[in-house]
């Protein structure tokens, strides 16, 4: 296996320094740095595997996600990477699929769900406002849940607040059927109702997911605070809340190279501990507002386009 090395970090916590030994392996045997060109690169690529926390003598523990880290966690995920590729593979993979896993069970789970309409016999969600075909109103309505799945056990406060709710998961707020494109105009495959019929609309649609912005801000930087994940999960929170609204009803590599820039920005906040928590609440703020322009511009258009002579 070659000769260890030892590379000496001094950490501060908090008013005391203390020498942290770092066993590493040979930076020659390091997994991928013989792709990596010969010069400053590979100088960088070996820093940056020797800063990489030892979690072969210090594994993660619930204790760590307590205490302030200044290790990401990407760093963590690259050290038992390198400590156990195999492993490591394995546990994505397998994360991966329970993922696509999990959603595949929530939509069938949701067809399940589905009641037949008093008039006419058609199955409807149990969080459809109205009947797709004869319109009918249900007696019950279910209420959403924050990943736009329906909750049988809750019923909707406002059918007005609904609609909009609805629309936030890119659902018909007709009928709640899952609309397939990711542009403004468009029709509902269940119903043919337009889910932004006219600007008006698009203007109400935007007060309603502006009403979180300050309270999704806030909470981004508390959740940005758990050491480790924090900036993980407040990156993911604020793009459901905030961001998620406006790119359904977009193609964002195509609106603009702006947007693609803060994209990149956002995943890159994920990887850094500090920055991330005081980034992440800054740069939801900034998103929020380009991906609002750029959605209500869209807007502008939509009653033009719609009231158009055919």
């Amino acid at each position: 296996m070659g000769k260890t090395w030892y590379n000496v970090i001094r950490n501060v916590d908090g008013k005391r320094n203390r020498t942290i030994m770092l066993k590493h392996l040979n930076a020659q045997n390091l997994p991928g740095r013989d792709f990596l060109p010969d010069g400053p690169i590979k100088d960088m690529g070996d820093a940056y595997f020797s800063r990489l926390p030892n979690v072969e003598e210090d594994p993660l523990s619930p204790e760590s996600f307590v205490h302030p880290s200044h290790w990401s966690w990407v760093d963590y995920t690259v050290a038992y990477g390198l400590l156990y590729p195999y492993v490591t593979v394995f546990i994505f993979l397998t994360g991966v699929w329970g993922v696509i896993r999990i959603r595949r069970v929530l939509i069938k789970r949701e067809n399940r769900r589905r009641n037949p309409c008093g008039n006419c016999g058609t199955l409807m969600f149990a969080c459809a406002p109205r009947c797709p075909q004869c319109a009918t109103i249900p007696p019950r309505v279910a209420d959403i849940s924050l990943i736009g799945f329906s909750l049988v056990r809750k019923t909707h406060s406002s059918m007005g607040v609904f609609g909009e709710k609805l629309r936030s998961h890119r659902r018909c707020p007709n009928c709640a059927s899952f609309l397939l494109e990711s542009k403004l105009i468009q029709s509902c495959p269940s119903c043919g109702v337009h889910p932004f019929s006219h600007a008006l609309e698009v203007r109400n649609y935007d007060r309603f997911v502006q009403k979180r912005c300050w309270w999704t801000v806030l909470l981004v930087f508390i959740i940005g605070l758990i050491p480790i994940l924090g900036p993980l999960l407040s990156g993911a929170f604020y793009k459901r809340t905030l961001i998620a609204p406006y790119s359904l009803y977009m193609n964002v590599y195509k609106e603009s190279g702006l947007t693609v820039f803060l994209l990149i920005l956002r995943y890159l906040f994920r990887f850094l501990p500090l920055i991330g928590i005081i980034g992440l609440p800054l740069l939801a703020l900034v998103e929020d507002y380009v991906y609002r322009k750029l959605f209500v511009i869209k807007g502008r258009k939509v009653g033009w386009e719609e009231s158009r002579p055919s």
